[in-house]
């Protein structure tokens, strides 16, 4: 496709981006950009790739992914690949929260984490490159999503880069299309070498919200179900505290904004032991957000230490209670008056599927810039 440039950079999708609009796309000199203080400089310049295509389809839990090409140069690996998007479940998908009113007043962690669940644009997804058993680093990844013209969607339009990226790749356009770039450094010794490599599809883990409960102040033992695995346990909170922000901590914040400084500690464990990373708890309540010192008006910035004003941040300090079980704590968010929070909800991390291994074997010379991929599943 005539513009097509893939570098190798640290913007995922500047290339495409700058030559869709009609810019100029150049290797970027760093050698005057200086670190930031006390960090070595790690930018790597762009460098042109050459491109490996792939072409192959994979059945994944009921999902079609795709794996597209390969983009090599002396700086590392660049790999692009995507998942097909069924138009009827982007449509159904937007019209039911247009439906709800979603919008910035009613959001919140929980709904949040709802929608992020029934996307079907959420790729949830990432790819490693393994060589035998040693993994390639991993620079990281970037998405574009491609919506088709039959799905009504006011906020879900094209721009003109995945519009480039669908027709580069053949890809139908009759089906929404998640696009994804990943990036990452040659292992020792491997340079701009493809061969042994295998692609490993990993599902991040997803926030599945589950039951609502209130707290009393007191001990108190709270029957739960657990949302993935069904399995009823028992939520002990053993102390409810009110606390507040130590003047020290204050002080590493700054001068500008007047932060709200009161919350409250909540210390728990479950019977039987749930693993220590496997839910979180989380305030259903708002916390109150900065004020700017000399005008008074409420501050864009977040509170992120203990809890922001949408919720507690993970911050859990480890203990014994008195019956030799492990205890956490957690933080409500953040108040300018000592307030109680007492409507909580459990949420929990949950990994859907295991991880699909696909055996790489690109055959050609890299110079012809186009080869065909044999993979098995």
């Amino acid at each position: 496709m005539s513009g097509w440039k893939v570098l190798f950079e640290e913007n995922f999708w500047g290339s495409q981006y700058i030559e869709a609009y009609g810019g100029q796309c150049e290797p970027e000199d760093t050698s005057e950009q200086p670190a930031f203080e006390g960090m070595e400089e790690s930018r790597t310049p762009m460098m042109e790739t050459t491109e490996r295509r792939i072409d192959q389809s994979i059945e994944w839990y009921g999902e079609t992914w795709k794996l597209l090409s390969c983009y090599t140069c002396p700086g590392g690996l660049v790999l692009d690949y995507c998942k097909r998007i069924d138009p009827k479940a982007l449509q159904e998908f937007t019209q039911h929260y247009q439906a709800e009113g979603f919008d910035g007043d009613n959001f919140n962690e929980e709904r949040f984490a709802r929608i992020q669940l029934d996307n079907p644009t959420g790729p949830h997804v990432h790819v490693k490159l393994l060589r035998g058993e040693r993994e390639l680093p991993s620079r990281g990844s970037s998405t574009l999503t491609y919506v088709p013209d039959c799905v009504d969607a006011a906020d879900m339009k094209n721009d003109p880069v995945s519009l480039m990226c669908v027709t580069h790749y053949g890809l139908d356009t009759d089906y929404g299309w998640v696009l994804s770039r990943a990036q990452y450094d040659w292992d020792e010794g491997h340079c701009e070498d493809l061969t042994g490599l295998t692609a490993v599809f990993d599902e991040d883990e997803v926030t599945l919200p589950g039951a609502h409960f209130h707290l009393t102040g007191e001990e108190q033992e709270i029957p739960l179900t657990h949302a993935v695995t069904g399995e009823p346990f028992t939520l002990c909170i053993t102390r409810v505290e009110a606390q507040e922000m130590a003047e020290e901590t204050l002080k590493l914040l700054g001068e500008e904004m007047v932060y709200p400084t009161h919350y409250e500690s909540v210390t728990y464990y479950t019977k039987p032991e749930l693993p220590p990373n496997s839910y979180l708890l989380k305030a259903r309540t708002k916390g109150d957000s900065p004020i700017t010192r000399e005008t008074g008006d409420k501050a864009a910035a977040a509170v992120a230490i203990i809890g922001g004003s949408s919720g507690p941040t993970s911050v859990f300090l480890a203990g014994k209670a008195d019956s030799g079980v492990r205890t956490r704590s957690i933080c409500s968010p953040l108040f300018f008056e000592p307030t109680p929070v007492r409507d909580w909800y459990i949420s929990y991390l949950w990994k859907r599927r295991e991880p699909l291994h696909v055996d790489l074997a690109l055959q050609g010379n890299a110079d012809e810039g186009v080869s065909c991929a044999e993979f098995v599943t």
